[in-house]
């Protein structure tokens, strides 16, 4: 896997990533020409889909060059159904003779979608094989290949020439579902939170406009100047990570933390919803205040947990996230470029305090119901296009 997030391998698709950015731009401000309220979990799903299958498939689903909408609603029912599964609380996983009872089908529809993913995943691979064999003895560039084709180039275990598809498809599946779903669930929060919080959007701006100014679009390159912005993402993190709990991990062997004997074999869950709740390392819990991440060396915020651990977004040590850039990265892109070109409101006939934030709780946790806002362009219309 981290041969695959390399910061060289990543920056070789930051085209793309500006791309779609201008792309999630034009489409919102499409939607607000039209003076109705923009859909915003539609808008930042589908500019996170859009880049992590570029990267990984070589495929956009969503906008003037998808792959087609048939395929791209095939992939989105399937990924959302993956999802729901995973979140479900099924017996079976405590209680082995659980399973042969089923009372609810659980078994049956993880079996039906196990089947419909591996036959989409059997086709991308097939679809880059083919091709491959066509640019056979071309020169491609880094930029050129996407990640199943990284893929299908390396080495197998135990002196094989080339992975075998079992491992091709478990690694994209692992990567579709840590970064597509999260990074968008993140996303609307920071949003909500903000719209919800007037205040906080106009510090946003006014370091945008200072940063950036209104003659271009923000870049990747801004991002690390972006301050206060980072401090959002960070409390955005802390209040509304986008699962409750990090993925379990074991122990090898029994061992004494901190006077707590933990045996072999033990699963360890990390409550990350608890850290950023944690009455004895946050004052007044409950409040968005960004200004809490703010360092008194005006060094630049460490988004994903920094040094003091307070916030695990990404985990941390040997087995943290190795996605953690690119997700930090799509966060802050997103969010910049709409706080940069617009001006943010509720739908008409709302407050900004009455905005919903009622949690959904499942393998990730986003908002109960989906993020409405109106936009309004604060740029020259030729930005926009």
């Amino acid at each position: 896997m981290e041969q695959l997030l390399t910061t060289k391998r990543l920056d070789s698709f930051a085209k793309h990533r500006a791309e779609e950015a201008q792309h999630l731009v034009r489409d919102v401000w499409a939607q607000a020409q039209t003076g109705k309220s923009v859909n915003l979990r539609e808008m930042l799903g589908a500019f996170s889909m859009n880049n992590v299958t570029r990267m990984l498939l070589g495929k956009q689903y969503f906008g003037a060059e998808s792959a087609g909408p048939q395929e791209a609603m095939e992939f989105m029912h399937v990924t959302h159904e993956l999802f729901r599964l995973l979140g479900v609380i099924y017996l079976g996983d405590y209680l082995p003779f659980w399973r042969w009872i089923d009372p609810y089908g659980c078994e049956n529809q993880m079996r039906e979608v196990e089947k419909r993913v591996d036959n989409f995943h059997s086709k991308i691979i097939e679809e880059h094989r083919r091709a491959r064999q066509v640019k056979q003895g071309e020169e491609v560039g880094e930029g050129e290949m996407d990640f199943v084709d990284v893929l299908l180039s390396l080495p197998g275990k135990d002196g094989k020439e080339h992975m075998d598809d079992v491992e091709i498809k478990a690694l994209i599946q692992d990567m579709i579902a840590a970064a597509t779903d999260t990074s968008a669930v993140t996303n609307e929060w920071a949003m909500a939170e903000v719209i919800k919080h007037p205040h906080v959007l106009n510090k946003i701006q006014e370091e945008l406009d200072y940063a950036v100014g209104p003659d271009r679009m923000v870049t990747e390159s801004d991002l690390p100047h972006l301050n206060y912005l980072r401090c959002v993402v960070r409390e955005t993190f802390r209040m509304h990570p986008a699962g409750p709990f990090l993925i379990p991990h074991e122990s090898l062997r029994a061992t004494t933390i901190n006077g707590y004997h933990i045996p072999a074999k033990t699963r360890v869950f990390i409550n990350a919803h608890g850290l950023g709740r944690n009455t004895n390392v946050w004052a007044d819990v409950e409040e968005f205040r960004p200004e809490r991440h703010w360092p008194e060396d005006g060094s630049r915020v460490e988004i994903s947990h920094g040094a003091d651990f307070k916030i695990l977004p990404f985990s941390a040590g040997k087995r943290k996230c190795p996605g953690a850039p690119l997700g930090v990265t799509l966060v802050l892109m997103a969010l910049a470029r709409l706080f940069h070109a617009f001006d943010w409101a509720p739908p008409k006939g709302l407050r900004h305090e009455d905005i919903d934030t009622t949690e959904v709780y499942g393998m990730t946790m986003p908002k109960a119901k989906p993020l409405l806002a109106l936009a309004r362009p604060r740029l020259a219309d030729h930005m926009y296009q």
